[in-house]
């Protein structure tokens, strides 16, 4: 462990295999043998006169103190090996973190990526149901017009029902009032002015008058009856009944008795 240039800074004694001289290191940095160190007794440097303390140069010397009388060489291969080893390990710590860091971005960058794919979609939907509700809104309002017209044509239909309705009632009694023709010619077709009453099997009375107008023309089978419904009973029938006839003698149904009806269990008509 000694070296050459290890000597006493007092007697510059050199350390030797033979004699059993020790030497120290005091904490201002001088090397003392045994024979000069007295700094137990001081508590002194001989060299600097500062106070210090002394330790013997040996194998139990402090490793950071050891380092003072190692080969400056060896040393050096020692720190380049030490160096390395600290550069390896802190490349790998830096690499580790740098491939940590590189995972992370790139998880988000996917993750960024997604949301704005996601953002994306999200956009275009809103577009579809924008663009869809415009076209709904303008089906909505052709439907509304069209329901509009339809409405309106069907209360076109009910006003001309109703107006239909009300106006054939007065058609059919108009055509059920209007007088028939008196005048009929020998083929029975109608012909001749019109006459202003009816004729019934009931006897008009006298006073009923009557607004005749001239009769030429009119068949010679029916000029008795238009004249006697003109003269109004001032001539007297050309048929003179012996009693007066009743209902059964005018249609020509045979006139039973009561006797008879109640024989055959025949009820008598009641008129």
């Amino acid at each position: 462990m000694m070296t050459a240039w290890v000597h006493c800074n007092v007697c510059y004694r050199l350390p030797s295999q033979n004699n059993k001289i020790s030497f120290h290191l005091t904490s201002c940095g001088h090397l003392l043998c045994s024979n000069c160190n007295n700094v137990e007794q001081s508590k002194h440097c001989p060299i600097c006169k500062r106070r210090v303390t002394v330790m013997e140069i040996n194998r139990n010397l402090r490793a950071d103190l050891q380092i003072f009388f190692r080969n400056p060489k060896d040393l050096l291969q020692q720190y380049l090996k030490n160096l390395r080893d600290v550069l390896i390990f802190q490349s790998t710590q830096r690499s580790r973190l740098n491939k940590a860091r590189r995972t992370q971005e790139n998880k988000m960058a996917k993750l960024m990526a997604n949301a704005q794919a996601q953002l994306k979609r999200k956009a275009d939907a809103e577009k579809a149901i924008v663009a869809e509700k415009l076209d709904l809104q303008k089906e909505l309002t052709a439907l509304k017009r069209r329901f509009r017209e339809l409405q309106a044509t069907l209360l076109a239909l009910r006003e001309a029902e109703a107006h239909k309705r009300t106006a054939t009632p007065v058609l059919a009694r108009t055509n059920r009032f209007s007088l028939p023709r008196i005048g009929l010619t020998e083929r029975g077709e109608r012909d001749g002015p019109e006459s202003s009453f009816v004729a019934t099997s009931t006897p008009n009375n006298d006073c009923q008058t009557v607004h005749h107008r001239d009769l030429r023309g009119v068949n010679t089978s029916l000029k008795h009856v238009a004249a006697s419904f003109a003269n109004c009973g001032k001539e007297s029938s050309p048929i003179v009944p012996s009693k007066v006839l009743s209902t059964p003698d005018i249609l020509g149904v045979k006139n039973y008795s009561d006797s008879s009806l109640q024989k055959d269990h025949i009820k008598p008509f009641v008129f």
